[in-house]
């Protein structure tokens, strides 16, 4: 190996392994890690030589990627919104920004003394023409980030709510494009903290009331039709077939099941289930998304253990070792994008409401919520809330769990 073995390693189960030192200065865009590190999947010496150079080429585009950021502003900012449209935007509204994102982030907009000004913001934004007269009316016209107040950020807010849209009747715009208005320039005032431009960010707490609830109806639920329609069609092997099946049966979110790793799934164990937790590979979404998921026996029966061991006898370390991470480490995005076009060209679910593989956790939720308890469902599906009672004791047996995932049933799927 000679002058590889710097970055191309053997770990203690024999696998090899590209592992590169973050430097310093770059941590921050990589959420503070140290350590940028790829797994093989072979313990063969030569086949990971050759696989390790491609390997090492992509980690070294991304670190060049964050030297740019440090002197390109634009970059940074683009990649602050990215992780708000990662954690905090629906699925439609993460599309929409990343492409408006894609195409606007190339100009970089500055005021005379090299900060972000309030249009730079807008692009950002996205808003129509509406919303940044509305942005001009209250701040006066293009002013420094340092100018803009909390006072000022609820102003602006209360103008998007006002602000009509663009079919010319007596509506204004959704809760979703005043949250999408306020969540991308909130997030660039944070890139601006970061920076040392703010001490604080005045847009901190200051959110849209009537969001959250139109989040909560505007995604629905796979129906009894839908599914039929979508797992009445022939799929090939691996994630193509198991991606759609655990969404329906485990409620998890799609990120969480395509970083599974072989190891993750515990088929030897009295209660055969997914061990869901962070890896170099998949960051969860909160700490309570780390859990333990019993498999319904509904996956159980149709062949998702034996899938599990042909994985493990192939040496592979990852369950779906055809999927590969975008530029922003997503391991599904792409492969979502393309379910999303079987699921309307081929299966006919043309509802825009229902977002493919969110929509069956959403399904999985609706079963759920008629056959168990509420801090089993919100067990199960990593969720936060689930009232004052998950605060105290322990968590719920592994076999408590199993009992009530057994009861889930989706009318016209083998349960």
């Amino acid at each position: 190996m000679s002058k590889l073995m710097t970055w191309l390693q053997r770990r203690p189960s024999g696998q090899y392994r590209v592992r590169v030192t973050i430097p310093p200065r770059l941590r921050r865009f990589f959420n503070d890690r140290t350590i940028l590190t790829k797994v093989l999947g072979t313990s063969d010496p030569q086949v990971a030589k050759r696989k390790a150079v491609p390997v090492m080429a992509e980690l070294q585009r991304q670190l060049q990627e964050a030297e740019a950021a440090l002197a390109n502003p634009a970059v940074a900012a683009y990649r602050a919104v990215q992780e708000v449209q990662a954690s905090n935007l629906s699925d439609d509204q993460a599309e929409a920004l990343d492409s408006y994102l894609t195409t606007k982030l190339e100009d970089d907009d500055r005021d005379e003394r090299g900060e972000p000004s309030a249009s730079y913001q807008r692009k950002l934004a996205g808003v129509d023409d509406g919303t940044q007269a509305s942005l001009e009316a209250v701040v006066g016209g293009d002013v420094p980030v340092r100018s803009i107040t909390k006072a000022l950020f609820r102003a602006y807010k209360d103008s998007l709510v006002r602000t009509p849209t663009r079919h010319g009747n007596s509506a204004t715009l959704s809760p979703a494009s005043v949250t999408k208005g306020l969540g991308a320039i909130r997030s660039v005032l944070a890139w601006a903290v970061g920076q040392g431009y703010l001490e604080v960010n005045p847009a901190d707490g200051i959110r849209h009331a009537g969001a959250r609830h139109e989040h909560r109806v505007s995604r629905l639920p796979y129906d009894a039709d839908d599914l039929r329609k979508i797992f009445g069609q022939q799929r090939t092997a691996g994630a193509d077939t198991w991606l759609p099946l655990l969404g329906l049966w485990t409620g998890a979110r799609l990120e969480e099941l395509g970083g599974l790793r072989v190891e993750d799934v515990k088929d030897n164990d009295t209660v055969p289930h997914l061990f869901i937790r962070g890896t170099d590979q998949r960051r969860l979404k909160n700490k309570g998304s780390e859990r333990r998921v019993s498999l319904h026996p509904a996956l159980t029966r149709s062949g998702s253990l034996a899938y599990v061991q042909e994985r493990r006898a192939a040496g592979d370390v990852m369950l779906f070792p055809e999927l590969r991470a975008d530029a922003h480490s997503k391991l599904t995005r792409m492969w979502g994008k393309k379910f999303a076009r079987h699921v309307r060209l081929v299966c006919g679910v043309t509802d825009k409401r229902k977002a493919p593989m969110h929509s069956f956790r959403h399904a999985w939720i609706d079963a759920a919520r008629a056959v168990m308890i509420e801090e089993h469902r919100h067990t199960i599906t990593g969720h936060s809330g689930g009232g004052v009672g998950r605060m105290y004791g322990t968590s719920v047996p592994l076999s408590v769990l199993a009992e009530s995932m057994a009861r889930v049933r989706f009318e016209g799927m083998e349960s």
